[in-house]
């Protein structure tokens, strides 16, 4: 069973772009309380994929790709994932006990406050994840900073080197690398500057100051 948001969505998605008949492992990647938000996942993907967009309403329902997307304007797929599963979640540690739920959906994970927001997706964005980048932040030289702040934060080798070095703490991180090395299309990392410099001007505001 595939796990994780993002490895469901991009398992989803290549699937889907491949044409092939549907199997157990692409139905299990709706299956885990948060179809939903697979399907608004695919749909935002779909935005910036035509390949996507065409093949996607013969494996998903046309009345679900019309109407799940307006439900959820202006939220993160990952969000609304987090939010079903949770309800899910509590409803199955009511019924048969924490153990179980825990078996099924995993711990509780507690969402870090401040974070640092960080994307990164493949080229052809059949694959992408949202990261914290605190920690590259924590362990980054004042060089590393600043050749970040440099390139706007995004889109040059100073970003990449962000989510490259964030793919040996995040499963989604890392999931795109594994999908760029059968694509071989690319990938673009960006880190939102207002979360980076606020940080950087607590923390570490010497990094910028040379």
């Amino acid at each position: 069973m595939i796990r994780t948001f993002t490895d469901r969505v991009n398992y989803a998605a290549r699937h889907i772009v491949s044409g092939r008949p549907t199997n157990r492992t692409f139905d299990g990647c709706f299956e885990c309380s948060d179809g939903e938000a697979v399907v608004l996942a695919l749909c935002r993907r779909a935005e910036k994929n035509e390949r996507l967009r065409q093949a996607m309403p013969r494996y998903i329902a046309e009345t679900s790709i019309r109407e799940i997307p307006p439900r959820y304007v202006g939220r993160e797929p990952q969000d609304v994932s987090r939010e079903h599963r949770s309800i899910a979640r509590a409803v199955a540690a009511s019924r048969w006990g924490e153990d179980y739920a825990a078996a099924v959906y995993g711990p509780i994970v507690e969402t870090r406050k401040n974070m640092i927001r960080a994307e990164v997706h493949s080229d052809d964005h059949a694959a992408t994840a949202k990261f914290d980048a605190t920690p590259w932040l924590e362990q980054a030289t004042d060089e590393a900073i600043e050749q970040l702040a440099k390139c706007d934060y995004g889109g040059d080798y100073a970003a990449d080197a962000v989510a490259e070095w964030s793919a040996r703490l995040f499963d989604d991180v890392a999931a795109v690398f594994a999908y760029d090395e059968l694509a071989r299309c690319g990938f673009e990392c960006h880190v939102n500057p207002g979360d980076a410099e606020a940080w950087i001007a607590a923390n570490r505001p010497h990094a910028l100051s040379k």
